[in-house]
């Protein structure tokens, strides 16, 4: 024995594994259902919070909208452009009050909202499905705004339902597209859009931050941009405390998944233990009579280490291919790669940690008194 090999040591660890099935199942369903139970408590906190990050990454979560808040006066439309020049900002648009607007072609029809838009229009949050975008003097409408002025296409001449309307100078616009309005601009989808020759003050502006984390510091400089004098006269909406709560969410939801992976690894580690610790002494006379025949103390170690480690790495492949499906399941919620590897890697350093008193108590009994005859 003293000359052995590691896969001579392997082996006989194997059939060890074999002659003591009961040592085996018990060690590897413990790790079954270490990994498991990390899985699927664990798991689904890791699950909600990537989650919660990709939430705060739409463009929803990460938009800004600074507001007009007096009756009279507005936003100057040139802040526009210097707020989109800023670093971080994906685009900026501004909208003008709304306004009532006609088909020329139908007398009598219903008034409908429209409003002057100062910007270049932001791909994939503003889409042109038909015609084309608009220039100074043309609009563009929605499919509410093709409902409400009775257009059966994007062509037509449309008018201010109102002789005076302080918005516009323009008498008439000339409808050239059609627009369809995603996700962060969902609150002015129902308006048919103009541009207009003229600057037109606006009432609000929006802005993408390229990244949420940023959206302090953007409107801080934002507001500065705008041009007014007294900032009491503008409101400012974003998710900016919704991103202080998603990082409080995100310091909770770690800190109790690592409490609830310790206490199952350590639960793990001292079932585990014990049940190596009574097959050890069940052994205790096979164990000494390897040791008086030359055995080294290293080579017993190893030996009992592995007989821990091998139904560990079985288990561990169990308790992670169904915890990955219980995940999926239950939960609909995917393992990234990293935590698919950690879970079972800790757990089976955890049983090999827990087989060392056992490995210990094997290598340095004394053979002589183990295999005295009474």
């Amino acid at each position: 024995m003293s000359g052995s090999t590691p896969m001579r040591v392997i082996k006989e660890a194997i059939n060890s594994a074999d002659r003591r099935p009961w040592r085996t199942l018990t060690v590897g369903l413990a790790v079954l259902v270490m990994c498991l139970s990390v899985f699927v408590t664990t798991g689904q906190s890791v699950g909600v919070e990537r989650r919660v990050r990709e939430q705060m990454e739409s463009d929803s979560a990460r938009l800004i909208s600074i507001t007009w808040r007096q009756m009279y006066g507005g936003i100057d439309s040139a802040a526009v452009e210097r707020i989109g020049t800023l670093t971080g900002v994906e685009w900026a648009l501004g909208r003008s009050p709304a306004l009532d607007l006609i088909n020329s072609s139908l007398p009598g029809g219903n008034p409908c909202p429209a409003i002057v838009v100062v910007g270049e229009f932001p791909p994939g949050t503003i889409q042109l499905n038909l015609g084309r975008f608009a220039g100074p003097g043309e609009a563009m409408v929605t499919a509410a705004g093709t409902h409400c002025l009775g257009l059966q296409q994007p062509a037509g001449t449309l008018a201010p339902a109102h002789a005076r309307q302080a918005v516009v100078a323009e008498p008439v616009f000339a409808a050239v597209g059609r627009l369809e309005v995603r996700e962060a601009l969902a609150p002015i989808a129902n308006f048919t859009f103009l541009r207009t020759h003229e600057p037109t003050l606006l009432v609000e502006v929006f802005i993408l931050a390229n990244e949420a984390r940023s959206i302090p510091d953007i409107t801080e400089a934002a507001l500065r941009l705008t041009g007014v004098s007294d900032l009491t006269d503008l409101a400012v909406t974003s998710s900016a405390a919704m991103l202080e709560l998603n990082a409080i969410l995100e310091r909770e939801l770690a800190a109790n998944s690592r409490i609830i992976a310790a206490i199952v690894l350590v639960a793990g580690m001292g079932f585990t233990g014990l049940a190596l610790a009574l097959s050890v002494g069940a052994q205790r006379r096979d164990f000494g009579r390897r040791r008086a025949l030359g055995a080294s103390r290293s080579l017993l170690m190893s030996l009992v280490l592995l007989e821990g480690a091998i139904p560990a790495l079985l288990g561990a492949i169990a308790g992670t291919t169904i915890g990955i499906a219980a995940l999926a399941l239950i939960y609909d919620v995917a393992s990234d790669l990293a935590f698919t590897l950690s879970v079972p890697a800790l757990a089976i350093i955890a049983v090999i940690i827990a087989s060392v008193p056992a490995a210990l108590t094997a290598a340095y009994r004394d053979p002589v008194a183990i295999v005295r005859v009474p």
